[in-house]
């Protein structure tokens, strides 16, 4: 996991029960809203292949307000299955 503040701390927690009730077959997922990627880390454990779609603007419901694209494609490099 990443070490980023996120809101989604504890969801991930949760993700091998939601692949489970609906059968997918773990190939693909598409994230909507990456921020700083802790999600889609999260998501990356259970998925092959987890492609991220996010303007990197910031959020009004965060208080990261600027352009982050860099620094959220940094902190995912690591990751082979991660596809910004």
């Amino acid at each position: 996991m990443l070490a980023v503040e996120s809101a989604w701390k504890g969801l991930e927690l949760i993700i091998q029960d939601i692949v489970d009730r609906f059968d997918l077959d773990g190939d693909k997922c598409i994230e909507f809203g990456v921020e700083f990627g802790y999600s889609t880390v999260a998501l990356s454990n259970y998925f092959r292949r987890v492609t991220g779609v996010d303007l990197f603007v910031g959020d009004i419901h965060t208080v990261h307000k600027g352009l982050h694209f860099d620094e959220t494609r940094a902190s995912l490099s690591r990751y082979e299955n991660i596809e910004p």
